[in-house]
């Protein structure tokens, strides 16, 4: 996959783990609708509070991460740091050459032009 050729193995992984687990989640579903009899006396549970102070505080952070930007520049400015470190180092062909990260930017030895890639 291109994730596996750009370096980003551990990436690969964690979607494969994350795809088994959707895979067996939807599985059940499909199970419960052509599989299990159907009892006609199960009533649903009434919602309670805990699920409406659930709902509510996710909706808010959805409102404050989605719609006002403040926040989400806060968190990837503070994250900042990590997206470094777990920079995927390359070689030979696929190397990037020159990356611009905000006002900062970094090319490989040889190179000295930071718009566009150079062989080295």
């Amino acid at each position: 996959s291109v994730a596996a050729g750009a370096g980003y193995h551990w990436l690969v992984g964690v979607a494969a783990v994350n795809s088994t687990i959707a895979l067996y989640n939807y599985l059940r579903i499909v199970r419960q609708m052509y599989i299990e009899p159907v009892r006609e006396n199960d009533m649903p549970p009434p919602p309670g509070v805990a699920l409406g102070i659930t709902t509510g505080v996710l909706c808010a952070v959805v409102v404050l991460l989605g719609i006002i930007p403040f926040f989400y520049n806060a968190i990837n400015t503070s994250t900042r740091p990590f997206q470094l470190l777990f920079r995927p180092r390359m070689s030979g062909w696929a190397r990037i050459t020159s990356v611009t990260l905000g006002s900062q930017a970094w090319t490989s030895p040889g190179c000295s032009d930071t718009r566009r890639s150079c062989t080295g």
